[in-house]
């Protein structure tokens, strides 16, 4: 009885040290698998049209490397990723969510002018839906295992993809091929210059 307690209490020992020595590294995105984005939304918007847009960037975070009891709001480079959306008009708030990445498609770049002086987060400003629809990012998935976008968001909203709801897919989009060709966002330099491509 004796050797079985002792045996616990070097486990829960062991348990503590690892603990103690894993913590720190954990906080660091790259550590944990994860990254925070900002999603800012234009006042502008009917209602409708902002829950289309989350709707929309949603469903590109379902598109690859999903698995069961997800916690986060999906991935983008096979990493998990947490979506926050605000309107420029939160201000502190935008910040306190420390994002790693703004995604900004439907904003125009001097109204994010300020935020940017103070975040260190890369951007995904405003987009073309032109080009890219031209790449073929609206008529397939990225596997080729999921129907066409416009379908899946037409199953989910009972409507069309409007132009705001295509830039805000496309926006994720580039994440997750930026995201996935560094490996993390750790490299904010490298990770705003293939955002930006």
């Amino acid at each position: 009885m004796r050797i079985m307690s002792l045996s616990w209490l070097w486990i829960a020992r062991a348990l503590a040290l690892a603990t103690v020595c894993l913590l720190p590294g954990l906080s660091s995105p790259a550590a944990a698998h994860s990254f925070n984005t900002v999603f800012i939304l234009p006042e502008v918007l009917a209602e409708e049209t902002k829950a289309d847009v989350l709707v929309a960037f949603l469903l590109a975070t379902e598109e690859r490397d999903a698995h069961a009891n997800e916690e986060s709001d999906g991935h983008l480079g096979g990493l998990d990723v947490y979506v926050t959306p605000l309107s420029l008009n939160s201000g502190a708030a935008i910040l306190g969510a420390a994002p790693d990445i703004l995604a900004a498609p439907l904003s125009d770049p001097n109204e994010l002018r300020e935020i940017l002086k103070t975040s260190r987060a890369a951007l995904v400003g405003p987009l073309d839906p032109e080009s890219a629809a031209s790449a073929g990012f609206l008529a397939r998935s990225e596997g080729g295992e999921l129907p066409p976008f416009a379908d899946r968001f037409r199953a989910q909203t009972a409507r069309q993809p409007g132009p705001e709801a295509i830039l805000a897919y496309l926006a994720a989009r580039r994440i997750d091929r930026a995201v996935r060709r560094l490996g993390g966002v750790d490299d904010m330099a490298a990770l705003q210059e293939l955002l930006a491509e």
